[in-house]
Formats: C-alpha cells, sequence, structure tokens
C-alpha cells in the first residue's frame, strides 16, 4: 500500500487514520513526501511487516510492535520515537539527525542503516550485540574502537568516512563483507599471531585475517589519495 504525495485536504494531509484494514503481514505500508502530517493512528492495528515512512518529518507514528522492518528516512530525526519493537529485524534510518539510539529498544535487530546521519554518537552500538549487518556511509566516522563489542557483525559497511585505523576489525572474526570505499584508510593490517593474505589495491597492501573469512572486500581509496 503507498500513500505517496498524496492529494488530501489540509486537513487529511495532517491526520491519516487507518482503522481495521485489512493489509496482510506479507504487505509493506509506504507513506512518502507528506511533510505536514503530524498524527498516524492506529498502526497497531494493521498486520503489515514492513513499514516506510520518508519525507515526513512531523509523524511519529504508533507503531504495530510485530514489526519486522521499518524504514524511516529522511524525517530529521535526531532519535528512534520512544516505542519497544520487540520483533524489529531490520532498521534504516538513512538520511535523518540522529544523534543516539537505545538499543533495549530494539532486542532482535538484525541490520542497522545509519548511514548520512553525521552527527551521531555510536556509544550505543556496544549494547547492540545482536547485529549483523551494519551500514554506516559517511558518518563522519573516525574511531571504530566502538565496533570491538559487535562479534557478530558479517557485513559491515564503513565507506566514505575519514577512518584512519581499523585494526579493531580483526575481533570481528565472523566478518565476511567488509566495503570501505572513499575512506582516506593507507592500509589494512591486522598483524596480531595469525596468517596473512595479500592483496595489492592501488598501491596500498591490504592484510586480511584468514580468519574473518572474507568473501567480498570493497576499497577504494579517497580521491586525496594518489
Amino acid at each position: 500500500m503507498k500513500l505517496s504525495e498524496m492529494k488530501l485536504s489540509e486537513y487529511e494531509q495532517k491526520m491519516l487514520q487507518l482503522y481495521w484494514n485489512t493489509l496482510n503481514e506479507d504487505q509493506t505500508l509506504n507513506i512518502f513526501n507528506n511533510p505536514n502530517l503530524t498524527t498516524l493512528s492506529f498502526i497497531n492495528h494493521l498486520k503489515v511487516k514492513q513499514f516506510q515512512l520518508f519525507q515526513c518529518k512531523n509523524v511519529i507514528p504508533v507503531l504495530n510492535s510485530d514489526l519486522k522492518e521499518l524504514e524511516i528516512e529522511q524525517c530529521d530525526l535526531q532519535t528512534i520515537p520512544g516505542f519497544k519493537l520487540n520483533e524489529l529485524e531490520v532498521l534504516k534510518a538513512k538520511n535523518n539527525n540522529i544523534l543516539t539510539i537505545n538499543g533495549s529498544q530494539f532486542p532482535k535487530l538484525k541490520e542497522l542503516d545509519l548511514s548520512y546521519n553525521k552527527n551521531f554518537s555510536f556509544a550505543e552500538l556496544q549494547f547492540m550485540n545482536q547485529i549483523q549487518k551494519l551500514t554506516l556511509k559517511e558518518c563522519n566516522i573516525y574511531d571504530t574502537n566502538v565496533l570491538h563489542y559487535l562479534d557478530n557483525l558479517t557485513e559491515l559497511d564503513l565507506s566514505q568516512n575519514t577512518l584512519q585505523n581499523i585494526q579493531v576489525l580483526q575481533y570481528l572474526t565472523f566478518l565476511t563483507k567488509l566495503r570501505l570505499s572513499r575512506c582516506r584508510i593507507q592500509n589494512l593490517e591486522f598483524v596480531n599471531f595469525f596468517q596473512e593474505s595479500f592483496l595489492d589495491v592501488r598501491k596500498s597492501l591490504v592484510s586480511i585475517r584468514r580468519s574473518c573469512r572474507f568473501e567480498l572486500l570493497s576499497y577504494h581509496t579517497s580521491p586525496t589519495i594518489f
């Protein structure tokens, strides 16, 4: 069900009520580009497992506690609203102004995308060690120490950050996919009593820990690096 750029009256643009609809759990509810929307009522009566909310910065939805996937993009949020989604597995909150996240809200979260939240404080991530896929593109990250706690990660995207040292990745032994496009890293050296395999990547020596079982390594130097 898509409610994108709806041609509604001024009153309807501010309040959307979805009482006792017949959307089933296999469908996705999309609400795009309705900046005047301030009240979204009775989402908890819907059975949908996927909910997408883009460019609707004034709305704080009452969400179904059984929701599996939530996308909140370009809503100018500074924090994720204070609901607890016990069954949520995928959270995508790109292009907001998120400052922090409360990991206890999402006890079953497996995938998190906070790309383009440039003022985000990553300290809370240490309490979300159940996450398996983490995407943090262009988040002004320079210190990756908090990743040490996320030892269940299998996929990690740190592209377009100002990273200098990522030796902490040696502790992520389940990591199979790593993306570091347009970072300022000169080399990757995970040297700590283990066997190594070496790849030449544009004149940068990349050392990859065999025990990490990498399937994909995406690495591109920053335009300022020669």
